[in-house]
């Protein structure tokens, strides 16, 4: 948007509610390194990718509110086994694709290189030991899903 921005005669409307926001002002002036700063600043401060890991577990079956106590130990059995890290789960989202129902469970911890070692064996034992009680889901990791 706003490398077409500058261009002669380019007139934009765009919605908002927010005018007074930061990002319109940095558009309106053409600031692209501002909005990176903010932007870097802003994942700093919260624990986002590039400054933090992501981790998405997504579980997935055909009758899923059957499973919600799997789940539920699944996701206190992650809390206890990443301490360093946040495990992020809300029971109430569930969404329905390809004739599946599907969880997501996040997990936030910071970017060095031993504690997603550690992460990794730990989602390792924890996945093996609860596999049994898992059978019926189908269970995927996606690193960083939005980088």
């Amino acid at each position: 948007l706003i490398r077409q921005y500058g261009t002669p005669a380019a007139e934009y409307w765009v919605a908002t509610r927010h005018w007074e926001h930061p990002i319109w002002e940095m558009f309106r002036h053409q600031d692209g390194e501002a909005f990176y700063q903010e932007e870097l600043a802003q994942r700093r401060r919260f624990g986002y990718p590039p400054m933090a890991r992501l981790i998405s577990v997504v579980m997935a079956h055909r009758r899923l509110k059957r499973h919600h106590r799997k789940i539920a130990d699944f996701v206190q059995n992650l809390k206890q086994a990443l301490a360093h890290a946040e495990v992020l789960w809300n029971p109430e989202k569930q969404l329905f694709r390809e004739g599946m129902w599907q969880t997501e469970v996040m997990i936030k911890l910071p970017r060095h290189p031993q504690a997603y070692r550690r992460l990794k064996q730990r989602l390792a034992e924890t996945v093996e030991q609860l596999q049994p009680s898992l059978r019926p889901l189908e269970v995927w990791f996606d690193v960083d899903p939005w980088e």
